[in-house]
């Protein structure tokens, strides 16, 4: 079961330079040559170039404006597949379009993750929009309404309240952390900071409810 905003990346082969003026001893620039020597498959045959691996259920993703990925870049090697690796399947409990609906369900009435999606329509829009008045009136009026459009969608996860609790797994009782030698005798609050921001996390805190789900 995977869980994430998107697919992955797409990077499912291996290149090398070939330096081509070692042949010519340098006399002439040749330049090098790049070549794919390997490739990445899943124990299923199926290959993660270029389509990556996509999400059994998928959660807002808030860089979802941005085109990016293998599939993104020109003359990109083809997804492929090979025969699948003799596997034993997990035989799961759960159903995933279930768990999938229970889980949209959530993110349609939560707070941050609707805003999240939000954020990104608007984004996508303003990508859109390429037509710029050059009167400065215009332009700081466009520019003001924008920017009050981002800002009603933009949900602040940094002032959102701690979803779960966190504590580390060698000391659940930890809060800080001394560095040692230290002659200022502060305390780093580094594992405390991070402890709290990821109790905020909304990703995480839906990837427990399906956890929950799964039980």
């Amino acid at each position: 079961m995977i869980v994430g905003t998107s697919a992955t990346h797409g990077k499912g082969t291996v290149q090398t330079l070939a330096d081509l003026d070692r042949l010519t001893g340098g006399r002439i620039e040749l330049g090098s040559f790049k070549i794919t020597i390997q490739q990445f498959f899943r124990v299923s045959g199926s290959s993660t170039q270029r389509e990556g691996v996509t999400p059994d259920i998928t959660l807002p993703d808030p860089y979802a404006h941005i085109d990016s990925g293998e599939r993104e870049l020109d003359h990109a090697i083809a997804w492929s597949q090979i025969p699948a690796a003799p596997h034993d399947k997990w035989k799961a409990t759960w159903k995933t379009n279930v768990l999938a609906q229970k889980s949209a369900a959530r993110v349609a009435k939560h707070p941050e993750l609707t805003k999240l999606a939000t954020t990104t329509q608007v984004l996508r829009t303003r990508q859109k929009d390429t037509r710029v008045p050059l009167a400065k009136p215009a332009w700081e009026t466009r520019r003001k309404e924008l920017r009050t459009a981002l800002d009603a969608a933009n949900p602040d996860i940094k002032k959102a309240t701690a979803k779960f609790a966190v504590k580390p797994i060698d000391d659940p009782n930890a809060t800080a952390v001394k560095t040692a030698p230290n002659p200022t005798g502060k305390t780093d609050d580094r594992v405390k900071r991070w402890a709290e921001n990821l109790a905020k996390d909304v990703w995480i805190e839906e990837s427990l409810n399906i956890l929950a789900d799964m039980k």
